[in-house]
């Protein structure tokens, strides 16, 4: 019998994948762009027993952010401020080398965690090949 396991990761999209989601009664209008709302989702996360929480970067905000805001921050800063408030969960983010070095974003993401579990790792990959 193999001892297979499933990793499941959630994928943080700024205010939600509903356009209208950030203007929901009990929501927080501002909280794409606040780092304690980041640091809700992964707390409920490591709750729930995730293996990661992942951030894509993007180059830019959305067209018109008052009607579906999005991609506000850094996906390194939040990693960082995510990381300090949970313990055993890991983070996945994204990030263009089309205006940053590769080694310019190595650096970025190579921050020291003390309690690391898992070993780090750093993959760059040429989607153009």
């Amino acid at each position: 019998m193999s001892n297979k396991q499933m990793h499941i990761n959630v994928n943080i999209l700024s205010s939600g994948s509903h356009g209208a989601s950030w203007r929901a009664g009990d929501g927080n209008p501002l909280g794409y762009i606040q780092l304690e709302h980041y640091q809700q989702i992964a707390k409920v996360a490591e709750r729930g027993l995730l293996d990661a929480v992942f951030l894509a970067d993007a180059l830019a905000i959305a067209f018109n952010p008052g009607t579906h805001p999005s991609w506000a921050l850094d996906p390194a800063v939040l990693v960082a401020g995510m990381a300090a408030v949970t313990r055993k969960i890991g983070f996945i983010a994204t990030a263009s080398t089309t205006f940053s070095h590769p080694y310019t974003l190595a650096r970025l993401f190579f921050f020291p965690r003390p309690r690391l579990a898992r070993p780090r790792r750093l993959e760059c990959r040429d989607h153009l090949r």
